[in-house]
């Protein structure tokens, strides 16, 4: 029997890092130490949950079964500023543009099996059997809002725009399968 729980919490300001042609051209070098992210942005969360249960049992010499439960819910909100990379520039300014990206993922997984082994004709069998079901959903929002130019040079930080939301992917994935199968041995190395 295995029962295991696994939690995760994160939260963090995001910074989307110099631009790289801030960092190789020699005549546009920025403060390389500089936050190019946005200081009024919401922190952005991670959440992870995994509940795990393996319940195994022998009926007899022969018969075993297994059990197993899976539970995952992940919350996923980024919130940050970024170069928008549509509009380039040959100076220390840049366009920038705020970003949020909400995510959400919850799975729920079922495996049984029945495990019989038993000898007949002179070969060995393990005939396994049982079935799976899969339960997923994913759904994830996406939203830019242009805020601007923002020069590296004067050390200024990007302000967070809230963008509108306006992608929406929504991902459900059902899986069932039941299986039969007989591992059959001869002798001792077949």
């Amino acid at each position: 029997r295995t029962l295991r729980g696994q939690f995760g919490d994160q939260e963090q300001l995001e910074d989307s890092g110099l631009p790289a042609s801030l960092t190789i051209a020699p005549s546009l070098r920025g403060d390389p130490e500089l936050f190019t992210g946005s200081r009024d942005a919401p922190q952005s969360e991670i959440h992870n949950t995994l509940l795990t249960a393996i319940l195994e049992h022998r009926f007899s010499d022969t018969l075993s079964g297994t059990l197993s439960l899976r539970r995952y819910d992940n919350r996923f909100f980024e919130y940050g500023t970024t170069p928008f990379p549509m509009l380039p520039t040959t100076t220390t300014a840049t366009f920038f543009a705020s970003a949020e990206l909400p995510t959400d993922v919850e799975q729920s997984f079922l495996s049984a099996t029945l495990l019989w082994e038993v000898e007949a004709g002179g070969a060995t069998h393990r005939i396994l059997g049982g079935f799976d079901l899969d339960d997923t959903n994913y759904e994830a929002k996406l939203g830019f809002d242009f805020i601007g130019l923002l020069d590296y040079a004067t050390g200024d930080d990007a302000p967070f725009v809230r963008p509108v939301l306006t992608d929406l992917q929504r991902d459900p994935l059902q899986t069932r399968a039941e299986f039969l199968q007989d591992q059959v041995g001869i002798g001792p190395r077949l």
